[in-house]
């Protein structure tokens, strides 16, 4: 059994960073917090089935980005209007000042996860495929869809 302390612990490290994930997915903070706490249950349930494979963190974020998958693909949402309007851009995005967040609007779910992963998370493509349990290639071609999609939209 896991101890309060330590789950205490590992949900106050990993917190923000998976918010900013599944917002990112999800579109809305009231949907996206209700994915982390469901994320975080998840974790807990199945803690005894993290094998180590792969780092804490990228476990995680797999959960977190299947939770969020789950959810648009069950609730078919479109609340990136909230999104858009009130979400604080993180460390690694003030170099992301050129992306407009509203390109994400026109991706499928799968795309929008790589994008999020490659260019907000700053993960590498066989990261990403661990992630959300897929292939390097498979990656390689969601990602090449995405940006494709987003210079047809930039040149419009």
């Amino acid at each position: 059994m896991v101890k309060k302390k330590d789950f205490n612990k590992f949900v106050s490290e990993y917190h923000d960073r998976i918010y900013y994930t599944i917002i990112k997915i999800v579109g809305n903070v009231d949907d996206a917090l209700d994915c982390v706490q469901d994320t975080f249950i998840k974790a807990y349930k199945k803690h005894n089935e993290f094998k180590g494979d792969s780092s804490l963190y990228t476990w995680v974020n797999r959960i977190a980005i299947n939770t969020a998958l789950n959810f648009v693909n069950r609730n078919k949402t479109n609340n990136w209007n909230e999104l858009l309007e009130n979400e604080k851009p993180q460390e690694n995005e003030t170099k992301l000042q050129s992306f407009d967040k509203k390109w994400l609007l026109e991706l499928s779910p799968t795309e929008k996860s790589v994008i999020v992963l490659r260019i907000y998370n700053n993960l590498k493509i066989k990261q990403v495929a661990q992630i959300l349990n897929t292939s390097e290639s498979t990656v390689k071609v969601a990602y090449h869809r995405a940006v494709e999609k987003i210079k047809k939209i930039v040149k419009k």
